[in-house]
């Protein structure tokens, strides 16, 4: 429109001309939403590839640490006492989650292991966890004991009959199932005959036979029960060895017996009498113990006192919190051949960890 010969401006645009200045300014407007499009889909994309690296990351942690569990779980009998420090005694490997692990377990001394796992997925640097583990060596603990009566500082010894540990290093007479090999090179070794002591005291709520396993947790891990009264000894029907009976305590003294191999690990969860009868292997008191012409070969390991009369005999090692009474026919002879045989049960064998720590790479 022309007003007096001057045309009509807005925003100092001829009105004639601001339609294409509307297109100029939507063209713009596009232009500037695309490109934040864009930058949203980039960062989309980034945060998603982020995203799928932290569950790569967290699943193989997690992988890791289920090869760590795994392998703690796994039985390795005799393979363990045979690996040297440093060097593997279990390997293992599989997946899960969609990552997969391998473990392994690696001695670091006679009785603390490294249980290391190894966790990848998504193409990742692979990652490692780990776990400080303990398990029970009957030589270590039989070194660390290195007497045949123990108890605490306090409690009360009264020998009237034997108490003899001279012959601590020595092949017994009447040997555990397997015989002394296995453990008597091991004893010599760690051991002198100058260092054994026929009764040892020891700090209120020490457990020298036990390391840092607590009564609790050794009750825990020992499944048969006895209780109240009883004769312990070997149990057999039509020429087989009854092991599943409470009070079958295996026979020490019949060497072709069907029962001569049976040892037991039990516990009583109360007080305990015994009279007459054998037995072999590890049994474990919450409350007192007594013998009366009870021949016990192992380790007895009791909360409360052990009383021995009669004929009462044990061979191998006692470990009474509050004393030992030995009758004046009775004996404790002290065996660390027989001592190592009892702890070797697989009950009391099984790995656990120490502390809740993880170890990382």
């Amino acid at each position: 429109m022309d007003r007096g010969g001057w045309p009509v401006t807005w925003l100092g645009v001829p009105i004639s001309d601001q339609r294409g200045m509307a297109l100029v300014v939507v063209v713009l407007v596009m232009l500037a939403v695309t490109a934040l499009a864009h930058g949203l889909l980039t960062l989309s994309r980034f945060e998603y590839q982020a995203a799928r690296a932290g569950e790569d990351h967290l699943a193989s942690r997690l992988a890791a640490e289920a090869g760590v569990r795994l392998v703690l779980l796994e039985e390795f009998g005799s393979v363990g006492a045979s690996t040297p420090p440093w060097k593997r005694a279990i390997s293992l490997a599989g997946s899960v989650g969609g990552a997969d692990y391998s473990a392994q377990l690696v001695r670091l001394s006679r009785e603390l292991w490294l249980a290391e796992g190894t966790g990848s997925r998504g193409g990742i640097v692979p990652l490692k966890s780990g776990l400080i583990a303990w398990r029970l060596d009957p030589v270590a603990r039989v070194v660390s004991t290195a007497a045949a009566i123990i108890h605490e500082v306090g409690a009360s010894v009264s020998t009237v009959g034997a108490v003899d540990s001279s012959e601590f290093l020595d092949a017994p007479a009447i040997s555990p199932p397997g015989g002394c090999d296995e453990w008597s090179a091991a004893l010599d070794s760690l051991l002198s005959a100058s260092t054994v002591a026929t009764t040892r005291a020891v700090a209120v709520g020490a457990n020298t036979l036990l390391g840092p396993m607590s009564l609790d947790s050794l009750m825990a891990r020992v499944p048969h029960r006895v209780s109240g009264w009883g004769t312990p000894g070997p149990v057999v029907l039509n020429g087989n060895c009854q092991t599943g009976i409470p009070w079958n305590w295996g026979d020490p003294r019949g060497t072709a017996g069907p029962c001569s191999g049976h040892m037991v690990s039990l516990a009583s969860d109360g007080d305990l009498v015994l009279e007459g009868g054998v037995g072999q292997g590890l049994v474990i008191v919450r409350g007192d113990l007594v013998l009366t012409d009870t021949q016990f070969f192992g380790v007895l390991i009791v909360e409360g006192s052990v009383t021995i009369s009669g004929g009462g005999r044990i061979e191998g090692v006692v470990r009474a919190t509050d004393g030992v009474t030995i009758g004046a026919n009775a004996a404790v002879l002290g065996s660390g051949c027989w001592a190592a045989a009892a702890l070797a049960s697989g009950a009391v064998r099984s790995l656990f960890t120490v502390g809740a720590s993880w170890v990382g790479p």
